[in-house]
């Protein structure tokens, strides 16, 4: 098949999430699997052309709006050497310090930026000559494209055996914009329906995404069923309920070239199961290095993640205390907003011998912390797929989680009388659950044979992009028959 994957960033080139990741990666488990595959993205600011060996296309490709002509130049590079990624470069949207916002909040033209992106990916694909089977459209950046196939591009015979498949990496983050960003996509105002783009008097690009679709899946298979309900669904639940007979879930994988601690280039020590003493001489030597007392039998939390109010970060701030109290030392890794980031560093102050916080995000730290850590908590109030778990699994360092989402999907409690099981579940999202959770897996911790057998079963799970792949070929096929 003749794959469109179209994405708002993608690593190596850009990223802010986890998007970037799985853009980046299955791809490339689609290419092993013999599917042909082209990628694009908008060519940001910060993507170094020298570097990746950008070179240009072409220049001064169209793009026709209501009211005017806009233009975009196209360059051309490669991931993993062999997949080509093409860049819509047009400097008035795309030359700027930040992907989607500053520090101040997000940049107001987004809609007008995406809806641009969208249709010069279509006008690409002309110009390259690669006429897809498929559109794999990514999260709400590229919800339009589905939109502009069955309208402006209805009778454009390039097109007349594409489908399109839209993937909803974070249903909480939708492209909602006000109703005056309707006239810039080019539609009359018969489209402005319920029924279609209106959302509560204003436009939703998700929206669009979910409803002009051919097929359409998310992360995990309970986080497909989960946004079918008011819980889950920011306000889109009942959009989703009337495409719940093409509505899918599909695991992310993890890549295990990225996260190996057999050739880990970040970690003091390597290893693997024959070893796992050597996971201990991280944990001693990353302890130094972040300024913390290492004590044999003191079990570490580690916690890497976006510090948003998604991420359960409020039950973790309240539970600290008694974490610390009950013996714990704790290291957290990541950014969020400036009030969620004071609330942090004062948690750290109060508890300086037990606390560090690194408010940045460092591919070193993040990779010490799965290698050095006993355990690694994910309190999230919802969680799509998550990732951290199933690195986790590969560092032999045991998850403790809200199970909901991707995280319901992935870890199972572990049971000390028959030893089965990969990891410990908190009973609510509250600071007292999360709490219960880790004093069941210090009991675990504290008995060595226990401990041992499930460390033994994280390093037997299996989260690699080869079965996720197969999955996406699968519903490839659905959408084309």
């Amino acid at each position: 098949m003749k794959i469109l994957f179209v994405s708002s960033e993608v690593v190596p080139f850009a990223k802010t999430g986890g998007l970037a990741d799985v853009s980046y990666a299955l791809p490339i488990a689609l290419k092993k699997k013999k599917q042909h595959i082209v990628v694009m993205l908008p060519l940001y600011k910060q993507i170094d052309l020298k570097k990746y060996k950008i070179k240009i296309v072409t220049q001064d490709i169209p793009v026709v709006f209501p009211d005017r002509t806009e233009y975009f130049s196209l360059y051309e590079g490669k991931i993993n050497k062999s997949i080509p990624v093409y860049f819509i470069s047009n400097r008035d949207y795309f030359y700027r310090d930040f992907l989607y916002s500053t520090p101040k909040g997000d940049y107001p033209d987004n809609a007008q930026r995406f809806i641009f992106f969208s249709k010069a990916v279509l006008e690409a694909s002309k110009v390259v000559g690669f006429q897809p089977d498929i559109i794999h459209c990514n999260d709400w950046q590229t919800a339009l494209i589905p939109l502009f196939l069955k309208t402006f591009y209805s009778k454009d015979g390039f097109f007349y055996r594409t489908s399109t498949v839209f993937t909803i990496h974070n249903l909480a983050y939708q492209g909602i914009f006000s109703v005056s960003v309707f006239s810039l996509i080019g539609l009359g105002w018969t489209s402005f329906t319920h029924e279609k783009l209106e959302y509560y008097g204003k436009v939703n690009f998700m929206k669009a995404g979910i409803i002009l679709s051919d097929i359409v899946n998310t992360v995990s298979e309970n986080y497909a069923s989960q946004i079918q309900t008011p819980e889950f669904g920011h306000g889109l639940d009942g959009v989703l309920k009337t495409r719940q007979n093409q509505l899918y879930g599909i695991l992310n994988g993890i890549d295990y070239r990225q996260w190996n601690p057999q050739r880990d280039r970040y970690i003091p020590y390597r290893y693997n199961k024959g070893c796992l003493e050597k996971k201990e001489m991280c944990k001693k030597v990353f302890l130094s290095q972040q300024n913390l007392l290492y004590k044999e039998q003191k079990p570490l939390i580690g916690f890497v993640s976006r510090l948003a109010e998604q991420k359960g970060v409020d039950i973790l701030l309240n539970a600290v205390p008694q974490l610390v109290e009950l013996g714990f030392q704790l290291i957290i890794l990541g950014k969020g907003n400036e009030p969620i980031e004071k609330r942090f560093y004062e948690i750290e102050r109060n508890h300086s011998s037990s606390v560090r916080v690194n408010i940045t995000f460092d591919e070193r730290i993040a990779h010490n912390i799965y290698a050095a850590s006993d355990f690694f908590i994910m309190p999230s109030r919802f969680e799509p797929c998550g990732l951290g778990q199933l690195i986790s699994f590969v560092y032999a360092t045991v998850p403790v989680v809200n199970p909901t989402g991707g995280l319901y999907d992935t870890v199972k409690e572990f049971n000390p009388v028959d030893r089965e099981g990969n990891g410990f579940l908190m009973k609510s999202y509250s600071s007292d659950a999360l709490i219960d959770a880790l004093k069941k897996a210090k009991n675990v911790y504290n008995n060595k044979s226990q401990w041992r057998a499930l460390q033994l079963n994280l390093l037997e799970q299996d989260y690699s992009w080869e079965k996720s792949a197969s999955k996406y070929i699968e519903l490839y096929k659905k959408v084309i028959k």
